[in-house]
């Protein structure tokens, strides 16, 4: 038995057609959505006329959003204290924080909806 390689593996099982030019469609199930890449690679699926199949799939980079649960939060946090002079009451980072959480959570919650309906929509 010979061996293959960890990349040939993944391209085996992602390869979903060899077009006639020589280019290969793959299957990716997951996008790590960049502010660096991914413009020029939606817009490459936008010139072949192709879609994301799932785009709640997609993760991407927010964490620098003003949330605070998030990177971003807590650099508002930073900023009140730069402002201030002072720290932010730790009771009240505690339940921004833990209201950042509950949202996060909501949003997650109404992907994972949205992933089963279209599930059952594509099935039914």
């Amino acid at each position: 038995m010979t061996g293959i390689t960890l990349y040939d593996k993944l391209w085996n099982e992602h390869l979903v057609c060899v077009e006639p030019d020589g280019s290969a469609l793959i299957y990716i199930d997951r996008q790590l959505v960049h502010e660096v890449t991914s413009p020029q690679a939606f817009e490459g699926l936008r010139l072949a006329g192709r879609k994301p199949w799932r785009i709640s799939a997609n993760l991407a980079v927010v964490n620098f959003l003003p949330i605070p649960a998030l990177d971003g939060g807590h650099m508002v946090f930073l900023a009140a204290e730069a402002i201030t002079g002072k720290p932010v009451n730790e009771d009240l980072q505690i339940k921004l924080t833990i209201g950042g959480m509950v949202a996060l959570l909501c949003l997650m919650v109404l992907a994972f909806r949205n992933d089963i309906m279209f599930f059952l929509g594509a099935w039914m």
